[in-house]
């Protein structure tokens, strides 16, 4: 009889939990919905047990517009977080937002420019650079400028920002993803629930605080902003899918592939997932945020034809830093070829976590 009552009630709960995961993934699915068909309607954001986690904003004025420092900002270059023996094992996926919608139609700048480093420790690193870092820029017809880094898309496509960035850091991308337009950016805020930092973040707000960069350093401090809101929808990301519950993710993953471009695969997905649930990820404490160091100076550009323009100079010497924090010489493959995904090991996490 006890076991009957133990076992009916654990029969109950599962079924709680597969209600609750199909009613979050029906909303999840009007979202995206409502963002591919309806450009100018309010995305709403999901609001049931899935987004229930909140961050405690009571010690802001919601009417000021807090640096990254005010936030919590930490950078993990300047804070000694980064081992190379701990980062040269790894793949970047490189995460881009341009100026202008269907960017890989038409010619556009890249607004945004992060990379998303993934170690075999099961640790993040997400590293903005700068729209306006000063690089040597190739153009279609394979002549070399000085231009900004935001300015490769629009001299030679995506694999132009692509090579540059590569050279910049001197390690190959292994995927990129890319959001060409705001909808897909509220459609994410809406399916996390808005994400809570000094104001809560949803729809049209949540665009403007991303894109705000009205501060004494402007767009530097409009990446170190950013990365304050990575590493918070980071946190929680993996508390609405309960701590990576693999069909929850996987649903996600699917759903927010209509609204980005991605050559991420089932299989890449799959196996970054398996070794983020295998290696315990805490975003808390395994997520790292940090932006290319540098200083402000002045170009001519060939592409705006203007002269003295402002630009980002990378720190001297930084570049050589990256290469030995992000390349290994002696690997010809990505250590996800090495990733085996046990099937019953990821039902036993999931069935625990229920």
């Amino acid at each position: 009889m006890i076991f009957l009552i133990i076992f009916s009630f654990i029969v109950f709960l599962i079924l709680v939990n597969i209600f609750r995961i199909s009613l979050y993934m029906f909303e999840v699915n009007n979202v995206i919905g409502t963002a591919l068909k309806e450009d100018e309607k309010q995305i709403n954001v999901i609001n049931n047990h899935y987004n229930d986690y909140k961050e405690d904003t009571s010690n802001y004025d919601f009417n000021v517009a807090h640096s990254a420092n005010q936030l919590n900002y930490v950078d993990a270059f300047k804070n000694g977080d980064l081992k190379n023996s701990d980062w040269d094992d790894g793949i970047n996926i490189l995460l881009t937002g341009s100026d202008k919608y269907n960017s890989h139609e038409s010619r556009s700048r890249s607004d945004v420019i992060i990379i998303i480093r993934i170690n075999r420790h099961g640790q993040l690193l997400s590293f903005s650079i700068p729209r306006d870092t000063l690089i040597e820029v190739t153009d279609s017809r394979g002549r070399k400028y000085q231009d900004k880094i935001g300015h490769s898309m629009y001299w030679s496509g995506l694999d132009g920002l692509k090579e540059s960035v590569e050279k910049l850091i001197g390690s190959p991308i292994y995927r990129v993803v890319i959001i060409d337009n705001f909808r897909s950016f509220e459609a994410f805020l809406a399916i996390l629930g808005g994400v809570d930092i000094d104001k809560h973040l949803e729809g049209k707000l949540g665009i403007q605080w991303i894109r705000n960069r009205t501060f004494r350093f402007g767009d530097i401090e409009r990446c170190r902003r950013q990365q304050v809101f990575m590493k918070k929808a980071f946190t929680k990301l993996w508390k609405i899918t309960k701590g990576g519950n693999y069909f929850i993710s996987s649903v996600l993953f699917y759903n927010m592939r209509k609204v980005v471009q991605t050559d991420l695969t089932k299989d890449d997905f799959k196996k970054i997932w398996y070794l983020l649930k295998t290696t315990n990820f805490t975003p808390e404490t395994e997520v790292f945020t940090a932006v290319l160091p540098g200083h402000f100076g002045t170009y001519n550009s060939k592409l705006l034809r203007k002269n003295n323009l402002s630009c980002w100079i990378p720190e001297e010497g930084f570049s050589e830093k990256l290469h030995l924090l992000f390349y290994t010489a002696n690997r010809k493959e990505n250590f996800l070829k090495e990733v085996k995904v046990e099937k019953r090991k990821i039902l036993k996490m999931d069935l625990k976590l229920l």
